[in-house]
């Protein structure tokens, strides 16, 4: 029962330092953000599909659409397709937790960037805490816990500068992916 409950202890000071860590590292909204463009739209988190992809409803439609996250590109998952690439399930979970299904999300689109990807996804920025002064970008948060480098289409993004730099420390202190398959 003693060990039980120290063990509860432990995970729980880790999850506590996992949610702070981002925010020591830079974890902020990008700079375009906090001019108030582009306009964002609320949608609800149904399930994750891998480290970068989430599926939504918006809208008040039943059909949920995958969201691709702009600026990181985590490992691959095989779908039973072939093996996963390391840290794939890593980056999933930590998805997961970060937006398990009914989380409110803030959809912002890039004005850069295509509204869809070439698999039909839709690119956007995706915030958490919308509605609330302490909205932060899930990729950043991802980027700084090291779940995958950081990823550009065809042409700059807005606030790449700064996933890029989240990414480099990450990468400088060997986080994640980047202390696992690098």
């Amino acid at each position: 029962m003693k060990l039980t409950l120290i063990a509860g202890g432990v995970l729980f000071l880790c999850a506590i330092v996992a949610m702070l860590i981002p925010f020591t590292l830079g974890v902020k909204p990008p700079a375009w953000k906090a001019e108030g463009k582009p306009t964002s739209e609320v949608a609800t988190v149904e399930y994750v599909v891998d480290g970068d992809t989430i599926a939504v409803t918006r809208d008040g439609r039943s059909v949920p659409e995958r969201v691709r996250l702009i600026g990181i590109d985590t490992p691959e998952l095989g779908h039973g397709k072939g093996p996963d690439e390391c840290w794939a399930v890593e980056a999933r979970d930590m998805l997961r937790g970060l937006l398990p299904k009914g989380t409110k999300v803030a959809l912002y689109p890039d004005p850069s960037q295509a509204s869809t990807d070439k698999y039909g996804r839709l690119l956007r920025h995706v915030f958490t805490g919308e509605g609330t002064p302490d909205r932060s970008s899930v990729a950043l948060y991802l980027l700084a816990m090291g779940a995958g480098p950081e990823h550009t289409y065809d042409t700059p993004y807005a606030g790449q500068a700064e996933y890029r730099h989240d990414a480099d420390l990450a990468r400088t202190n060997q986080l994640g992916y980047w202390h696992d398959c690098q």
